[in-house]
């Protein structure tokens, strides 16, 4: 048996809407993802190492918790990146001891640069090239990078008293509780398309033909069909299960560095 004009008309209308449906979704992830990544991605914010134009000196930036609070460039003895890593030990190590206040941060002149200190620990000196680099004084550089280190120690003591954890875990389990119920709706509602299709089409339908000349069988349609569903159902939740990663390792200070990474590369 053959299809009418009717019958193909609908097939044919269907398998463009579905078809529609699917450059939507992938339309859809991705602004979700891009915007979820937006969303994520540090502030950069002006810093010790504003790269010169002129002689192009490369930087490497201070990150506590995936955060970046400013950036370094090298010097004779250590690279840019060296010399952000030590830093940002020294503040964390300064942020973990709780005989330090964020008061304590401080800058002193030196015979070489204007050093910060935390309590009695040195965290970093910044030189004349360094306020070079960023088109400010010496002491306004020293100043503002105080502040940053003070604002900084604050929010990682903050971020991981009891208060705070048991709100990310809270968040990250009602995320949790989300997705799994969004991911359940995808699949029944597909399920009952899938359901749906195969009752109105595939047992009532044999052959499509143009006339007397057979061109695609039934089964050929049904299983282009179901690759379709399964592609859409697919992408559906790859991007929310990428969402909701992204999303939950960023609400953990520990992890956020690796949200931070997941969103970057994915850009």
């Amino acid at each position: 048996m053959f299809f009418g004009p009717r019958k193909r008309n609908l097939s044919g209308r269907f398998a463009r809407w579905l078809l529609h449906a699917s450059v939507s979704v992938l339309l859809l992830a991705w602004f979700v993802c891009a915007g979820h990544a937006q969303e994520l991605s540090p502030n950069r914010s002006p810093s010790v190492g504003n790269e010169d134009v002129e002689t192009q000196v490369p930087v490497a930036p201070v990150e506590i918790d995936g955060k970046v609070l400013f950036s370094v460039r090298g010097g004779p003895v250590l690279s840019a990146q060296q010399r952000a890593s030590a830093i940002a030990a020294r503040i964390k190590s300064a942020a973990a001891d709780g005989s330090i206040s964020e008061s304590d941060v401080r800058a002193e002149e030196t015979d070489i640069g204007t050093a910060i200190f935390a309590g009695e620990q040195r965290l970093m000196v910044v030189f004349d090239a360094d306020a070079k680099s960023a088109f400010l004084p010496r002491k306004a550089l020293a100043d503002l990078l105080v502040s940053k280190i003070h604002n900084a120690l604050t929010e990682y003591r903050q971020e991981r008293s009891r208060q705070a954890v048991l709100r990310s875990v809270g968040r990250a389990i009602a995320a949790t509780l989300i997705v799994i119920a969004i991911i359940a709706l995808i699949l029944w509602l597909l399920g009952r398309l899938k359901g749906m299709l195969e009752r109105r089409y595939r047992r009532r339908i044999h052959s499509v033909g143009i006339q007397d000349f057979q061109v695609v069988r039934a089964e050929q349609i049904w299983i282009g069909l179901q690759r379709a569903i399964n592609l859409v159902r697919l992408i559906l939740i790859l991007a929310i299960c990428f969402a909701y990663l992204s999303f939950v390792l960023a609400r953990f200070p520990q992890t956020r560095a690796t949200a931070y990474r997941k969103t970057d590369r994915k850009n």
